[in-house]
């Protein structure tokens, strides 16, 4: 039933009605006030990028966090700088110039549960890190065997399980690998939750996972060595176990290429002894796959290396060796020039596991655990590629009894590293070498950018000379440089041994113009360092101007050797082009007046009629 009309008029006469179009008001206007200028409310500029009223909505609790940030002076997580780039309203950031152990875990949105032995790569053709399957619980000794596919990029993972079609069955404990040849993933074998062996083969591109049919394979089996060989351009599997605990352990060779599997057992030299859960990856440096320890059938470790290269195994006799172990982590990595491993299981039923970090080059094995400050809990079975875009390892999860879910990256630029003749060589380079640090990356023109050439060995005499890709040039191995117009600058050095011997690295730097809107003025100086990013290194650095402007294009991959540090998104909260602020909010503030006078008219009319 209606009311009557004397039920209306208190309501019509009450002065809530106006308090609440005023309040409203008033919230609009401190919104667009926001929008319009921070500073006129005591809110420093300078963040992730928005890019309109949409985009600022999107991100408005990054920004809040990187500003209250700048604000109280903070500058990147444990020293280390975070280079971030932003696409419309998502901020993409990327760790640059990382120096040893980085825990991103706190700084994530989004993960993949607690697991081990799942497959983890790096794919180059969509430059993102590539999760599937694994098992693991977040609990103690419990088993869920899973077969998601997440994806690591610009410091964010991304579960894309319900994009990419068809999926392995679950699985954990098989051999994946990036086929270099193929540009594809590789993924072979496994085993089930009820001990069931797995012997296909499948492949991952385009975003999507396809079967492979074969008529000649590796028997089922879990726990291979597996890598793509870079030099003989083809994967690698070896050994594995048919079985769930001790029994018959395997050490037959087979290769991948092209879509077939060809068994190469016999084809030369002497191969390793049977073995399961062995360590494996591609070592150009070294010329093929290298293969480090396992399990053997009484859960016995081993502790040799191995080579495999032209299609024959061969022992290699370093002057140090990791202690014996099994289910460990091992990675190239381009840094060093040679291989990284951590952790991995000591004792029978994987019950011992240890954190340390040992670096394979110029023939031999180095502890670098003390160079490095504290990582990753004791554990085997974690994820660990190499991530080019943060020049860095990317390790996750991993088991010690429990699983864990937890994001690191490990930076290995500086390690000094055994030659293998009783001396030490930084960055584990067998010749001359050069690795590229420049702060900032990106920015506004004019840009000053601070280059320095560090020379590996260190000890040696060279000539350094630079071409900063604007026509600009200079010798030293520091150099300031400014560049005066906007434009994509690849900038290299060259460092050049009396001998002749040289090595060059090169990076890109990307100048935009000075942003410009109707008296909004120029953008600001953006090299203050903050926190409140997506990256988990909890860094922003950018600038600000108050008129309209476009978003920095994410960062491109650094070139060979070079590092990056410094820049970030910008934070362009704007008006309409050609209104100064000033105008703007005037403009803003009569409207609201205008528009709550004129709605508070309207419901007196309306109740009048009704009364």
């Amino acid at each position: 039933m209606s009311p009557a009309p004397s039920e209306l008029r208190p309501i019509r006469e009450s002065p809530i009605r106006l308090t609440n179009v005023a309040t409203i008001a008033a919230v609009v206007a401190v919104a667009l006030l926001l929008q319009v200028s921070p500073n006129l409310l005591g809110i420093p500029e300078g963040g992730p990028a928005v890019a309109g009223a949409g985009a600022a909505r999107a991100v408005r609790g990054e920004v809040e966090s990187a500003v209250s940030s700048l604000a109280h002076g903070a500058g990147p997580a444990a020293g280390h700088a975070v280079s971030c780039a932003a696409t419309g309203a998502a901020a993409r950031c990327g760790a640059s110039n990382v120096s040893g152990w980085t825990n991103l875990t706190a700084g994530l949105q989004a993960s993949p549960s607690c697991r081990g032995d799942a497959g983890m790569v790096y794919d180059p053709a969509i430059q993102k890190v590539v999760l599937f399957g694994g098992w693991g619980y977040c609990g103690w000794y419990q088993v869920e065997l899973l077969n998601d596919t997440w994806t690591f990029g610009n410091g964010t993972w991304t579960n894309i399980t319900t994009s990419v079609g068809v999926a392995p069955p679950a699985r954990w404990d098989g051999g994946m690998a990036w086929d270099a040849a193929d540009q594809e993933i590789v993924l072979f074998g496994g085993w089930t939750l009820n001990g069931t062996m797995l012997n296909d083969t499948w492949t991952y591109s385009s975003g999507a996972w396809t079967q492979v049919p074969t008529t000649l394979a590796p028997s089922t089996r879990h726990g291979p060595g597996f890598a793509y060989d870079s030099t003989d351009h083809e994967v690698v599997l070896f050994g594995g176990s048919p079985w769930m605990g001790s029994g018959t352990f395997l050490n037959d060779t087979w290769t991948f290429r092209a879509g077939t599997w060809n068994s190469v057992s016999g084809a030369g030299g002497v191969a390793p002894s049977p073995r399961r859960m062995p360590m494996m990856a591609d070592d150009p440096a070294a010329g093929g796959a290298v293969l480090f320890g396992g399990v053997d059938p009484g859960f016995g470790a081993f502790s040799d290396t191995w080579l495999f290269h032209n299609g024959t195994w061969s022992r290699l006799v370093p002057t140090a060796s990791p202690p014996a172990r099994f289910d460990s982590s091992l990675s190239y990595d381009p840094n060093i020039g040679g291989l990284l491993l951590f952790g991995g299981c000591f004792s029978q039923g994987c019950i011992v596991h240890e954190n340390d970090t040992w670096a394979f080059a110029n023939g031999t094995w180095t502890n670098v655990s003390a160079q490095l400050p504290a990582g990753p809990s004791p554990r085997g079975a974690a994820g660990f590629t190499y991530d080019p875009l943060a020049h860095a390892q990317l390790l996750f999860g991993g088991s010690d009894g429990g699983h864990h879910n937890d994001t690191w990256l490990l930076g290995a630029a500086g390690l000094v590293l055994s030659n293998g003749s009783g001396h030490s060589t930084p960055n584990g380079s067998g010749g001359l070498g050069v690795v590229l640090n420049l702060t900032p990356w990106n920015g506004t023109a004019p840009l000053a950018v601070q280059f320095t050439a560090h020379v590996v060995p260190a000890n040696i005499s060279v000539r350094a000379t630079w071409s900063f890709g604007d026509g600009g040039n200079g010798t030293g191995l520091a150099m300031n440089h400014t560049y005066t117009t906007a434009g994509s600058f690849l900038a290299a050095v060259t460092v050049t041994e009396a001998n002749g011997s040289s090595a060059t690295a090169s990076a890109t730097i990307l100048v935009t113009p000075a942003v410009s809107g109707g008296g909004g003025g120029s953008s600001g100086g953006g090299t203050s360092s903050g926190g409140g990013n997506r990256a988990g290194a909890n860094n922003s650095s950018g600038s600000s101007g108050k008129g309209s402007g476009t978003l920095a294009p994410p960062a491109p991959p650094a070139g060979d050797g070079a590092r990056t540090a410094g820049g970030s998104a910008s934070l362009a909260l704007a008006g309409p082009p050609g209104l100064v602020p000033a105008l703007w909010l005037t403009v803003i503030t009569l409207g609201v007046a205008v528009g709550a006078l004129g709605t508070n008219t309207f419901l007196q009319w309306r109740d009048r009629r009704r009364g």
